[in-house]
């Protein structure tokens, strides 16, 4: 399913559903990225929701492929003032936040989201020092690969693991 989730006042946010339950073809994030959806089975339990803020769209397109071809429901967004428009009861279960954005940088960013969302896992992506991102618990370096983000996944979401040792390994 390919859902459209639009704050008031924000029509950029488009909700790549990882169930999967697709009527079309393509998955959108904010900036107009595609991905393939593919058919999910209707037993699975409900899907992590991460939220992705990075303004270059390659690199917003790429994480969220990864992350719905991993079984996540993903948000993508641009920068970090649609991130803090996002309405207050969203439950997330895992943001990765690029650090140099346009605006408000990722180091605001974090810890204006850490305050907000005081339970979950914030992962950093970037091209900068890993010894140079804020205090998370996660860091995706650039390039990021696939493994990588199994690896976070499994770091950071237990039942993310859980839920793929049963139906052994890849979702997608």
């Amino acid at each position: 399913m390919v859902d459209s989730f639009r704050p008031a006042g924000y029509e950029g946010v488009r909700v790549s559903g990882g169930s999967g339950r697709a009527e079309g073809t393509t998955a959108k994030t904010g900036v107009e990225t595609t991905v393939p959806v593919e058919p999910f089975p209707e037993d699975r339990a409900p899907t992590p929701t991460v939220l992705i803020v990075d303004d270059e769209p390659d690199q917003l397109g790429l994480l969220t492929a990864y992350f719905f071809r991993a079984g996540c429901t993903v948000i993508g967004l641009a920068d970090a003032e649609h991130a803090l428009a996002l309405p207050q009861d969203v439950e997330l279960d895992l943001m990765v936040l690029d650090l140099r954005l346009p605006g408000m940088d990722g180091w605001e960013l974090t810890k204006r989201l850490r305050s907000r969302y005081p339970r979950c896992p914030i992962a950093i992506t970037s091209v900068l020092d890993v010894e140079d991102y804020p205090a998370a618990d996660g860091a995706l370096p650039k390039p990021v690969t696939k493994a990588h983000i199994h690896k976070l996944l499994s770091s950071t979401i237990r039942r993310w693991e859980l839920d793929r040792e049963t139906d052994g390994g890849d979702r997608r």
